[in-house]
């Protein structure tokens, strides 16, 4: 079976959403193949089943509310640092239809970009962390909860369109967080 692009694009953007939600790209997967929206390989197959698709909303509703929570934050984003890559790499394997050598590499490939945009993620929360001494991190994890779910909306539908929005939004994202810094106040000058 030949890998297309619609099948590159779903697999990027559920590899990038990986890295801001570990269960959501998950739930996505198991509904659309509890919906027969997309045909998983065998090795997948469990997870368009009832009980896999309850206990994935179950870890949303979860992740969801533990996400707002400043106590619980920290020790769910260490958690996540070690699933995004497995995520990643799994939901990207799992929507390759060729299953084989090739699938095994952009597995890697996407448990890698995981793996980047949850430190990207991580770097932006502590640079929102510094300069607002944490008063913003609620709110962005609702705007990352909003732009993770409507990018999901999005993502069986027009793949091509939502993998283009989701790299724009970890581009500039990455601008942001990653832009020098002025330095102020005089230079230093040479010591003769």
């Amino acid at each position: 079976m030949r890998v297309g692009m619609h099948d590159f694009a779903l697999a990027y953007a559920l590899s990038t959403l990986s890295g801001l939600r570990v269960s959501y790209p998950v739930a996505a997967l198991s509904l659309a193949s509890h919906e027969h929206l997309l045909r998983l390989p065998q090795s997948f197959a469990w997870l368009g089943s009832d009980t896999a698709l309850t206990i994935v909303v179950i870890a949303c509703v979860v992740e969801l509310i533990a996400l707002k929570l400043s106590w619980f934050e920290t020790p769910i984003h260490y958690v996540h640092k070690f699933l995004s890559p497995v995520v990643g790499g799994a939901a990207v394997f799992a929507v390759d239809p060729s299953q084989g050598f090739t699938g095994f590499a952009l597995a890697l490939l996407g448990g890698g970009n995981a793996f980047a945009v949850h430190r990207l993620r991580s770097t932006a929360r502590a640079t929102g962390s510094a300069f607002f001494l944490g008063a913003v991190n609620p709110f962005a994890s609702v705007l990352e909860d909003a732009l993770v779910l409507c990018a999901l909306a999005t993502a069986f539908s027009s793949t091509r369109t939502t993998a283009w929005i989701v790299f724009g939004v970890t581009a500039g994202c990455w601008l942001l967080t990653y832009r020098p810094v002025p330095r102020r106040g005089r230079r230093r000058r040479a010591r003769a």
